[in-house]
């Protein structure tokens, strides 16, 4: 394996843009934000702090989106819920652009455990 292929794997920044990116692109490929959520979940019990908190939002941010489509799909088949789908592709979206921009910024996350943003 190539260190720079190790590099995105190990707990770090390069690990969560990794993730991040994962769950933004699983709009085109599905299976992306399981590879993401695997990362998230396996680096959660990190000694740092900072590593931590992120990696508890991006996890969580994993789970919010898996429940809001088996809402999504409940939707759909009683109602048209082609929106419902909408509202919550935009909200994992917005809550990885704000988790990338307290990454970027050095900032532990405030609060990981929040179901909204921050």
């Amino acid at each position: 394996m190539s260190n720079s292929f190790k590099e995105y794997c190990n707990p770090g920044k390069k690990n969560f843009f990794l993730i991040y990116l994962s769950y933004m692109f699983g709009i085109i490929i599905p299976i992306l934000p399981i590879v993401g959520a695997y990362f998230a979940y396996t680096n959660m019990s990190s000694k740092d702090e900072f590593l931590r908190s992120h990696y508890i939002f991006a996890f969580r941010t994993f789970c919010m989106g898996v429940l809001g489509n088996i809402i999504a799909m409940f939707t759909t088949i009683i109602h048209n819920g082609s929106l419902v789908y909408f509202f919550i592709l935009t909200f994992v979206i917005i809550r990885s652009v704000i988790a990338l921009q307290l990454l970027l910024e050095d900032t532990r996350h405030p609060n990981p455990l929040t179901f909204w943003i921050k």
